[in-house]
């Protein structure tokens, strides 16, 4: 039987596309399991879903910041908004590389403990079997800096995103009165975040708020079909 899984996510709300991946599994999973008790019981459905979630759970911060970037009429709401919802966006990330390390060490039964099921933490890597970890090792500078933005984003200071523009663009006028066009939304590259935007202005490198969410974005759906291949292929070769 079919499970599903991926409409137990968010995807289905946000009315996108259902990655090609996740559909492939759930063929799998058609013939296979007889029940969704035997999904979850001998193929970890949970796990599967888990992935699912994890992914949705980005899509749905990449949708509501380009709702906030591109429509708001207030910039400056706007950018105290894309500042909290970036720290949801770093965190969401970070979850689904933690919700692919959960995964690869339940169905290839690496023991680990749950402080090093993490792909950011080197014990994970000596366990993983080499045909594994081959797949997923061009991917540790991405895994890196994902963890750097997300641990200050929550843990330092909150993204810092600023209205930039001419004086005459903001002058006498109430935020709702700003003509978007004359003012720009930008995002401190740094994630640590900690310069001065007023005092420490040559020290600033500026990137748009929008930036992480594409850089990132082939990364992900490359990393979702790869975890998904493999609890396929594993459980395939268990059969």
């Amino acid at each position: 039987m079919k499970t599903h899984f991926y409409y137990r996510s968010l995807l289905n709300e946000l009315n996108i596309e259902i990655p090609e991946y996740f559909l492939q599994l759930d063929e799998f999973y058609d013939s296979v399991c007889s029940n969704m008790k035997v999904a979850y019981q001998e193929y970890d459905l949970q796990y599967s879903e888990n992935i699912a979630r994890r992914y949705a759970d980005i899509k749905y911060y990449d949708k509501l910041i380009k709702n906030e970037y591109n429509d708001n009429i207030n910039p400056f709401m706007a950018s105290l908004r894309i500042s909290s919802l970036l720290v949801g966006f770093y965190n969401s990330i970070k979850s689904f590389i933690d919700a692919i390390a959960i995964t690869l060490n339940n169905i290839l039964a690496l023991n680990l403990k749950p402080i090093d099921t993490d792909l950011c933490r080197k014990q994970i890597w000596k366990s993983l079997p080499k045909n594994i970890k081959i797949k997923y090792e061009p991917y540790k500078l991405f895994f890196n800096e994902v963890k750097n933005y997300r641990n200050a984003a929550a843990h330092r200071l909150s993204p810092n995103v600023v209205v930039c523009g001419p004086t005459s663009a903001r002058q006498g006028k109430f935020p709702n009165e700003i003509n978007r066009k004359d003012v720009e939304l930008r995002l401190i590259d740094s994630p640590d975040n900690d310069v001065n935007v007023l005092f420490d202005e040559n020290n600033i490198k500026w990137i748009s708020p929008l930036l992480h969410l594409e850089k990132w974005n082939s990364n992900l759906n490359k990393l979702g079909k790869l975890i998904i291949d493999d609890i396929q292929t594993i459980f395939q070769n268990k059969q």
